[in-house]
This record gives C-alpha cells, sequence and structure tokens, in this order.
C-alpha cells in the first residue's frame, strides 16, 4: 500500500485551517506536506513535528518564539514562514510552498558542479543567510536539503522556523545540525554564533565542486569529530584543474579556528562575488571525470613511499654475443648473410646514439637551453628603477602594473607575477605591481534605501558593512537605512568599514482593553493610544446592545503604533422568527416549536386539544430557546 494513503495526517484538516492533500518529505525532525489553506485560498508547505518532539516543553518554547523570529525575515531568497501553531498535540509550522527539488536531490543526479554553477547557487544561499544574521538569528543547518532549486529557477534556503537566536549554546549537550556539515566549535564547545553558518556554507561549497563530502564514518559522532581535528581538504585535490582561489574560498570558510572565518555571511558573501569575478567567462572546458579520477588517485598516491627510477644509457654489452662475434670474429658467411647482420648492427648503433643525443639535448635544454627554468627574484618592497635593474641582472625582462596598496609606499613593486620564488622561464617576462597607494572612494548616499540595496551599493562601491544598528527614531520606513558613519559623499580608503543605523519602524506599544466600553470611549482610548480603529457589529447574548463585546488583538498585546485594532459592538441577543402554530394540535405545535428552537408552554382545558392562539405571536422575533405559551381555550 502506498506510504501516502497510511499517513494519519493526509485527507484530513488541521486546527479547522489546513487541508493536508499530499506528504513530500520526512527528516529527523518532522514530516512535509502540501496543504491548501482555506482561509487564504492558497497551497502552504506543512511542516508537522515528530510527536515526541511535541513532549519537550523546552524544544515547543523555543519553537514557538523562534518561528516567529523567523516568520519576519523578508528576503527573497528566504523561504517565508506563515503561521505556526498546535492542534491536539501536534506542533506545526506552515510555510511557503515552492515547487522544485532540493540541492541534496540535484547533487545526487549530476554529481558536480562547475565552478560557475557552485558559486551561482551558493551566492544566494549566502544572501539569505545575511539577511538572517542581520536579523541576529543563525539556521545552524545548512546543508543540501535545505537548499531548494525552484522550478523557475530561483534558490531558496528553508528550515529557518527551527533556527536559533544569535546568542547562547547547543541545548542540553545535544547537536542540533547534520554532522556532515557541522562547525568544529560546536561539537567541541556546544557554541554557536554567525559563524558556524558560514563553515556550513564552505563544506557546501567543497561538495558542490567535487560531488562528496570532505568527511565520511560509519556514524555522525565519527564524522564530527573529523571536523574538530582535520582540516577540509582542497577541492582540487579531487578535481584536477580547479582555481587556486576557490581553494582558498573553501579553506578560508572552513578554517578550524572561527577567528580566522568570516565574521558572518555578508563578509563571506563579499569574498564569493569577488571569487566569480576572477572565473573566465563560462564555456571553457571544465574537469572531465576521468580528470576527477586522476587527481583523486593523485591525492592517495601522496601517501605512498616515492619510487625513484633512474634513466641510463644501454651499454655495448646489450649486443648478443652472436652480433658481436659478427663484428669481429673470421666466420665465413654468404654474401647476403653478411649485408643482413651489417644492417642489424647498425640498427643498433644508432639507436644507441640517438638515444645519447637525446638524453645530452634534454639536458642542455633544461639546463640552460630554451626550456630552462630559474626562480624568480624577491623584489617586493624595492623601487620599480631597482626591481628592474635586479630582473636585468639575471636575464629576465619586466613589464609595470599599477595597483592600489594600503601597505606598499607608492613607487615601490607592491607584488610580482610569478610570485617570489616561483619557476620562471629563463629570459622570461616578469610583471611588476607598482603600488599607487592607497585607493580612495566617496562614500554612496544609500539614506531611505532598503537595507539590501543600500549593501549592494555600498558593496560595489568597494566598502564592507561593519555594524548595522536599528532605531525607530524619525520617519524612516521600517528596514530602510537612516544613517552612515562615514557620511555619504565622504572619502574613504576602499575597503573601508561602514556602520548603518536602519529603521526598525514606529515602536511597538501594548494594546489597552475596551471591551465593555460603549463606541465613542472605546474609540477615544485606542487612538490615545496611537491606533487606528475599525468597528463591527457583532450578536451577544451576554453583553448590552452598544458595548465592545470583544476585540482584535486583545488587550495586552504589543502592536506597532497606527495599526489598526477592530472592536466589535454587541447587537443585543441574536433573534429568530416565532412560527405560527394556531390551529394546530398540541402534538404538532410542540413539534414545530422544537424544531425552531423554542420551548412550549401549554395553558388551557386538557380535553381541547387545538390551538387558539400563542404568546409571542407567530411571525414575531424571540431569543432562540425562550418559551412559547399556546393557549388551548
Amino acid at each position: 500500500m502506498d506510504a501516502t494513503v497510511r499517513d494519519p495526517f493526509v485527507g484530513h484538516e488541521l486546527d479547522n485551517r489546513y487541508e493536508v492533500e499530499r506528504r513530500v518529505a520526512r527528516g529527523g525532525m518532522a514530516t512535509v506536506y502540501v496543504a491548501l489553506d482555506r482561509r487564504l485560498g492558497r497551497e502552504v508547505a506543512l511542516k508537522i513535528m515528530h510527536s515526541h518532539l511535541a513532549d519537550d516543553e523546552q524544544f515547543v518554547a523555543r519553537f514557538i518564539r523562534e518561528a516567529r523570529s523567523a516568520a519576519k525575515l523578508s528576503h527573497p531568497n528566504v523561504v517565508q514562514v506563515y503561521d505556526q501553531g498546535s492542534h491536539d498535540g501536534v506542533l506545526y509550522l506552515a510555510m511557503e510552498y515552492l515547487p522544485g527539488r532540493t540541492l541534496r536531490e540535484v547533487m545526487a543526479e549530476r554529481g558536480s558542479f562547475t565552478p560557475h554553477e557552485a558559486l551561482s547557487v551558493l551566492e544566494p544561499v549566502l544572501d539569505a543567510l545575511a539577511s538572517a544574521h542581520r536579523a541576529g538569528l543563525i539556521h545552524r543547518d545548512v546543508k543540501p536539503e535545505n537548499v531548494i532549486l525552484t522550478d523557475d529557477g530561483r534558490v531558496k534556503v528553508a528550515d529557518f522556523g527551527l533556527a536559533r537566536a544569535a546568542t547562547g549554546t547547543a541545548t542540553s549537550g545535544s547537536l542540533i545540525g547534520t554532522a556532515a556539515y557541522l562547525a568544529p566549535e560546536i561539537v567541541a564547545r556546544g557554541a554557536v554564533d554567525t559563524r558556524v553558518d558560514v563553515y556550513a556554507a564552505g563544506v557546501l561549497l567543497f561538495e558542490m565542486l567535487t560531488g562528496k563530502q570532505p568527511f565520511t564514518g560509519e556514524i555522525p559522532i565519527h564524522v564530527a569529530f573529523q571536523h574538530v581535528h582535520d582540516e577540509i581538504p582542497a577541492p582540487s585535490r579531487v578535481v584536477l584543474g580547479l582555481p587556486t582561489h576557490l581553494d582558498e574560498l573553501v579553506t578560508t570558510a572552513t578554517a578550524r579556528d572561527p577567528g580566522r572565518r568570516p565574521p558572518d555571511a555578508g563578509a563571506m558573501l563579499a569574498l564569493v562575488r569577488e571569487a566569480r569575478a576572477r572565473l573566465p567567462r563560462p564555456g571553457g572546458q571544465e574537469p572531465s571525470p576521468a580528470t576527477r579520477a586522476e587527481a583523486l588517485g593523485r591525492s592517495r598516491a601522496a601517501d605512498r613511499p616515492t619510487i625513484h627510477q633512474e634513466t641510463r644509457a644501454m651499454p655495448l654489452g646489450g649486443l648478443s654475443r652472436r652480433d658481436l662475434r659478427a663484428l669481429s670474429g673470421p666466420v665465413v658467411r654468404t654474401e647476403d648473410e653478411l649485408a643482413v647482420r651489417r644492417r642489424r648492427v647498425h640498427l643498433v648503433l644508432g639507436a644507441v646514439l640517438a638515444l645519447c643525443l637525446f638524453m645530452i639535448l634534454s639536458i642542455w635544454w633544461t639546463a640552460a637551453g630554451p626550456g630552462a627554468y630559474m626562480a624568480t627574484p624577491r623584489v617586493v618592497g624595492m623601487t620599480m628603477e631597482r626591481a628592474q635593474e635586479t630582473l636585468d641582472g639575471v636575464g629576465l625582462r619586466s613589464r609595470i602594473e599599477e595597483v592600489f596598496s594600503d601597505t606598499v609606499s607608492p613607487g615601490a613593486v607592491a607584488a610580482t607575477r610569478p610570485k617570489p620564488g616561483a619557476s620562471v622561464h629563463k629570459g622570461g617576462v616578469v610583471v611588476l605591481a607598482i603600488s599607487q597607494g592607497s585607493e580612495f572612494v566617496r562614500v554612496p548616499d544609500v539614506t531611505g534605501k532598503e537595507i539590501s540595496v543600500a549593501r549592494t551599493e555600498l558593496m560595489d562601491a568597494g566598502m564592507v558593512i561593519d555594524r548595522v544598528n536599528y532605531s525607530d527614531i524619525g520617519d524612516v520606513p521600517q528596514g530602510s537605512v537612516i544613517s552612515t558613519q562615514p557620511m555619504a559623499t565622504q572619502l574613504v580608503r576602499r575597503g573601508s568599514k561602514i556602520n548603518l543605523v536602519v529603521s526598525s519602524g514606529p515602536p511597538a506599544v501594548q494594546v489597552p482593553g475596551v471591551v465593555g466600553q460603549d463606541e465613542k470611549k472605546a474609540k477615544q482610548i485606542l487612538e490615545q493610544a496611537g491606533f487606528k480603529v475599525k468597528v463591527e457589529r457583532t450578536s451577544d447574548t451576554f453583553v448590552p446592545e452598544g458595548q465592545v463585546a470583544r476585540q482584535d488583538p486583545q488587550a495586552g498585546v504589543e502592536l506597532a503604533t497606527g495599526e489598526t485594532v477592530t472592536v466589535f459592538l454587541s447587537e443585543g441577543a441574536p433573534t429568530v422568527v416565532v412560527p405560527d402554530v394556531t390551529g394546530m394540535s398540541v402534538d404538532e405545535a410542540r413539534r414545530v416549536l422544537r424544531e425552531a428552537g423554542f420551548q412550549m408552554r401549554r395553558e388551557g382545558p386538557r380535553w381541547f386539544d387545538q390551538v387558539l392562539w400563542q404568546s409571542p405571536g407567530g411571525g414575531s422575533q424571540a431569543e432562540p430557546g425562550s418559551t412559547v405559551t399556546v393557549h388551548t381555550a
């Protein structure tokens, strides 16, 4: 029987709102379904926690708190959390439903990605994580299963509803996260900050580039402790020909010491964009599977002892005794036999001479000829003139490039290509990068712009976001920039750190209670508290007409000033039409009144069985459940 048919939730309605249609995934903490939100008429992804987690009060409290925080995230690369709740002991999250496949499914089908493909996926993942880090949230479970590649080409990061606030440690010694992507400090100390997401993103990049995880083991704890004790290998050890700057990117993101990693996903995103810009244009040939196998074999060979094989010239002793006799002995042969043997000897001698000549030419080629190499002289820090003289003195030519540098004096050599000590052809060219001093740029004016737009403009201008502080001062829309430090139009060094002050929107205040007040008084109280008021009518048996029967939101809920509070004014108890039972028999009248929701009382002689008149009369209005008196005389 199909698993979906047996599922206890499929075909049922959850919380009087979500009609569960089908199951799409099952994980270690929850099962994911597609459901119809009957209230809003849209499909959602419904994540239902496993029942044993709902019994953990600490988990439930943290889940509710953090799901509400995650719901505040609004980013194009974050799977939106719509709702959170519980029903009959079932804890659930309602999220944006995205048709597509997880990165894990795509990797299982594709294997490794090209560098352009890998960075194109990682960039929006880091953009989403950066948005969470700015909001004080850490994902803590970045892995291919939580990255969705939608059918329309978008990249979305899921499971922010299970993220944890940006301070604290792992709960009760447990490791929440997948072992293959756990940062060393989580395993060793239970420490958690934004850099654990950076580490997981680095592992994710390694896996996309190579098609495999850096560490494997029989049980998760074995994998986790490899992260503590071993360095993540360079991807080029598995896939031959990968650019070295991608190795540096993976190494930087997965440094075992958190202090050596980028401080958050925003800083890592800047490095990824820089690395992507340095890649050759798409269209070049990527390493083939055979090349990857060759690189893997080479990495394994590095662990075996090296066997040196020497090349030797063949001595004359390599000739047979029969051939030697043909050269010196007075053996009588026919003229044809002698000619054949002479040609054989000549061929052997020619091969030996050719081999000797080849060896001599090879030695000359690599030692003094066109194939000769030498080490690039160390001229970094010298003046341009002195560096050129040094290169001329060893037979090398030079080419000048200008670069900006914050550490090397103007006019001095900031770097060389090839690097100092690297091999260069004798007579070849060494590029001298001459420092022009620090590069200064103007701080762009991003006041009033949404923070993600401001961040992009500042990064494009060559600046780094250092701190983001939030303030409710002023009338700037929530999420928009109030000011920068340094201020707009100021000149700063390229790479300088910029601090942002961002609007957190109007301050939140508690909604006052107005239940029992009349309409005028309720409006006065709410408007004085800074809220707009919407009035609706409702029937209520217990609240007098004209008074507030209930309000939404309820009293005590924190709400931003300027938001709307709805009050429901009582119209008194509801009434229905009283049926006309005159002329009916007493039993028939009792049945009709009971079906209409009324009680019946009889007055008059018992021997007369026909209703002559009633009170209240037929067609009048009365409260449901009230008593109608019928008279038989």
